[in-house]
């Protein structure tokens, strides 16, 4: 019976994943113009945005199913935030702070909601809806090929983690509006997206990063010295790292069994690894600089880093998460870059049967709890 519930709830996605392409495909494809002439019942005349209308459509589907869920779909959905939901509207948030403790931007968003309906359900209707239009906008404003951008999203399970880490998602979403910020050199307005994006969930502070890595010169050498020098490192400072975070938050977390839990992460570290190759490949190839695709390869030296650390990193899917947050624009930015002919098309052979695999895996080993998907429910 489980079975038969994850493939409806396959072909669920599935559906709502192809229409959002296929859309989005035709919007790309055709040079669609403003309709001249369309005159209305009291003679007025309009000017319809074709494209427009089409890029609209095409964020409907995949929308209707992160906000219209039922709350058992994705594992904080209910166990975290339902929890947080109640506290507050019954004032008893106070009280079990140790148990769920959330950022003041989350905790305002929720009694905002409390002011105006008491169903949980609301909350989960605005907080998915600000991270899917923010991630959406992002992805059709900065993306070499939204089509490509869209199916990344979803089979690297970016998507579905918006189920599950909630906070952590608004947060990334919000951030990925403060890019253009990072590429025209202006700190203060990036500080101020950022910190807005720290008041949903505060690692957000660790995106301040990437204003000082861009413009940094990706060399092959340095990358593969990385990788070898973060193992050594990691296992001769974790000790270190441990007495310096002592008892707070976060020297709990280091310190929990529970952390470590999901071991190490053999599916990132791969695919990781597979991108950051590709992008160096590319990057010998290049004739001239491109900061912004710099600034992605050194992200993805990043998710290798942490990738084939692991086992020693508590909750590394949480960081992996930030360093992965402008793959959906990097992998666009590789396809087009590598020159044309064999490599080409072995490059988008490649990419594409990994996240095949990738989704796959993540699929049938039920991660996010996504697998038994169900409409609200009363």
């Amino acid at each position: 019976m489980q079975d038969k519930y994850n493939i409806i709830s396959l072909m669920i996605f599935l559906l709502g994943f192809v229409i959002t392409v296929a859309l989005l495909y035709y919007a790309n494809a055709r040079s669609l113009r403003p309709v001249d002439k369309l005159v209305s019942r009291n003679g007025t005349v309009l000017q319809i945005d074709k494209r427009l209308l089409i890029y609209i459509l095409a964020f409907i589907p995949l929308w209707i199913l992160i906000s219209f869920r039922d709350k058992s779909v994705g594992i904080d959905s209910y166990g975290t935030y339902y929890r947080i939901f109640r506290f507050l509207q019954y004032g008893e948030y106070a009280t079990h702070k140790n148990i769920v403790n959330a950022e003041m931007g989350y905790v305002i968003l929720n009694k905002l909601c409390l002011i105006f309906n008491s169903s949980y359900r609301t909350i989960l209707i605005i907080t998915a809806t600000i991270t899917w239009f923010l991630y959406y906008k992002f992805i059709i404003e900065n993306s070499n090929n939204s089509v490509v951008s869209i199916a990344v999203l979803f089979a690297s399970f970016s998507y579905f983690h918006a189920f599950n880490g909630i906070r952590q998602f608004m947060a990334m979403a919000i951030a990925l509006q403060g890019m253009k910020y990072i590429y025209e050199r202006k700190f203060l307005r990036f500080l101020v997206i950022v910190v807005l994006a720290m008041t949903f969930h505060k690692s957000a502070i660790l995106l301040l990063a990437l204003y000082f890595l861009y413009g940094v010169r990706v060399r092959v050498w340095w990358v593969i010295t990385s990788v070898l020098g973060s193992v050594v490192v990691m296992r001769m400072g974790r000790g270190i790292l441990a007495k310096v975070l002592g008892n707070s938050n976060y020297g709990k977390i280091f310190q929990s069994r529970a952390a470590y839990s999901s071991g190490f992460a053999w599916t990132d570290f791969f695919c990781s690894t597979f991108l950051l190759i590709c992008g160096l490949i590319v990057l010998v190839q290049e004739e001239e600089i491109d900061k912004k695709f710099e600034l992605n390869i050194v992200l993805q030296l990043m998710s290798v880093i942490i990738a084939v650390n692991s086992n020693l990193i508590p909750i590394p899917y949480r960081l992996l998460w930030y360093t992965n947050i402008n793959t959906m624009i990097y992998v666009p930015q590789l396809t087009e870059k590598i020159k044309l002919g064999t490599n080409r098309l072995i490059m988008k052979i490649g990419i594409a049967g990994m996240y095949l695999l990738y989704f796959s895996y993540y699929w049938i080993t039920g991660v996010d709890d996504v697998q038994r998907y169900i409409f609200w429910r009363s």
